[in-house]
C-alpha cells in the first residue's frame, strides 16, 4: 500500500480516541483479514512522517515482520546496476542506453537518485520513443522526457540536452 502514512491521518481525526492509543480502522480492518484469510503478505510504505501501524492497529503491526528505510540511491555502483537491470529485462523496447557508459551518471543527475522519478522518466522516456516510432530508446528521447516530467519553468538543467 503506497502512502500508508494516510492511515494514521485518519486515527488522527478520531481525535479522543487517537489519545488512547492504536486505533482500529475499517481500512486496516480490511489489510489484517486480507493477510489472515489470503495468506499473502502486504508491503505498506509511508513517509518518514508516520509513526509506525502500533499508532494505527496493534494487530496489523504485529503481522508485519520486516521494516526497511529506503533512501534514495546515490550515483555509485548500485545505481548502475539498478537502471542496467531496467534495461536489460525491459523487452518491448530497447532500453539497452541505460547500461551505457555514463548514462547512470546523467539519469542520476536527471533524478537525483529517486525511484518514482526514475520510473516517471524511463515510463515517459519510453512513451516518447514510441511516439516517435522508434524500436530502441535514445538520447533525445531522453531528452524530451526530461523536459516533460520537469516542466518549462524546472530550474533543473536538462543532463541529456546538448553533446
Amino acid at each position: 500500500m503506497d502512502h500508508a502514512h494516510v492511515l494514521e491521518q485518519s486515527v488522527r481525526k478520531s481525535s479522543k480516541a487517537a489519545l488512547k492509543g492504536a486505533v482500529e480502522t475499517t481500512a486496516s480492518e480490511v489489510f489484517r483479514d486480507l493477510m489472515d484469510e489470503t495468506g499473502i503478505a502486504l508491503v505498506f510504505l509511508a513517509s518518514d512522517s508516520f509513526g509506525g501501524l502500533e499508532r494505527v492497529d496493534e494487530s496489523l503491526a504485529d503481522r508485519v515482520s520486516v521494516r526497511l528505510s529506503l533512501q534514495h540511491f546515490e550515483q555509485n555502483k548500485a545505481w548502475k546496476q539498478f537502471l542496467a537491470e531496467i534495461g536489460r529485462r525491459t523487452k518491448s523496447v530497447d532500453l539497452n542506453i541505460l547500461d551505457e557508459k555514463g548514462f547512470a551518471g546523467l539519469t542520476h543527475k536527471a533524478v537525483l537518485g529517486n525511484r518514482r522519478r526514475t520510473k516517471l522518466l524511463l515510463t515517459e522516456a519510453v512513451l516518447v520513443a514510441i511516439d516517435d516510432g522508434a524500436k530502441v530508446v535514445d538520447r533525445s528521447h531522453f531528452e524530451v522526457a526530461f523536459h516533460r516530467i520537469s516542466g518549462s519553468a524546472s530550474q533543473m538543467v536538462n543532463p541529456y540536452a546538448g553533446a
